[in-house]
C-alpha cells in the first residue's frame, strides 16, 4: 500500500483487527460461545458445532489474510460480514434480543436488526476497501506496520477490558475491605 491512501491502510487494519478481535472474544469466553452457538441453534446440533470451532477460525483466518494480502482479505471479509448479516436476520424472529457472543466478553451484541445492519455497513466498508485496494494494487503491511496495528490493538482491548472490569478492582488490593472471619 502507497502512503497517498491513507484511508485505505485504516479500513484495512480495521477490519483485520476487527476479525482477529471477534475470533480471540469467542476463544477467550469459550464456554459462553459454546452456549449461546448451541442455544441459537439448539435444533441443528451439527450446524451449531460447525459454527462454535468454525466461525472464529474463519474469522482469525480471514482477519490475518487482510494483513497479508489486503485485497483478498477485505473481499472475504465482507462476504463474511453479508452471510452473518443474513444469519442475524435469520435467527432474530426466534432470538431477537439474545446475546450473540460475537466478540465474547469484549463488545457485548444481541441478535436483532442492529446487529444486521451493523454487519452491512461493514460489509459494504469491506468491499469498498477491496475494489480499493485492488485499484492500486496494494501489496501486503510491512513488519513495522503490522508491529504498529498490534500495538493499537493490543491498548485498544486493555481500555475495553478496563472499563469492563468492577471499579473495585480498579482502586486495587490495598483498598479491598479485608473479608469477615
Amino acid at each position: 500500500m502507497t502512503l497517498t491512501h491513507p484511508a485505505l491502510y485504516v479500513v484495512t487494519a480495521v477490519i483485520g483487527v476487527m476479525f482477529v478481535a471477534a475470533a480471540f472474544g469467542k476463544v477467550d469466553g469459550w464456554p459462553r460461545w459454546s452456549a449461546t452457538a448451541a442455544a441459537l441453534l439448539w435444533n441443528r446440533r451439527r450446524l451449531a458445532r460447525v459454527l462454535r470451532v468454525g466461525l472464529p477460525a474463519v474469522e482469525a483466518a480471514v482477519g490475518a489474510l487482510t494483513f497479508v494480502w489486503p485485497v483478498w482479505g477485505l473481499a472475504i471479509g465482507s462476504v463474511l460480514l453479508l452471510v452473518l448479516a443474513g444469519g442475524a436476520v435469520a435467527l432474530s424472529a426466534e432470538s431477537a434480543g439474545t446475546d450473540c457472543g460475537c466478540f465474547g466478553a469484549l463488545m457485548p451484541s444481541q441478535i436483532g436488526r442492529p446487529l444486521a445492519l451493523r454487519n452491512l455497513a461493514l460489509a459494504a466498508v469491506a468491499a469498498a476497501g477491496a475494489v480499493l485496494a485492488h485499484g492500486v494494487g496494494a501489496p501486503a503491511f510491512g513488519l513495522l506496520e503490522l508491529l504498529l496495528i498490534a500495538l493499537i490493538a493490543l491498548h485498544l482491548l486493555v481500555l475495553v477490558e478496563l472499563r469492563r472490569m468492577p471499579s473495585q478492582i480498579l482502586r486495587g488490593a490495598s483498598e479491598l475491605r479485608p473479608r469477615s472471619a
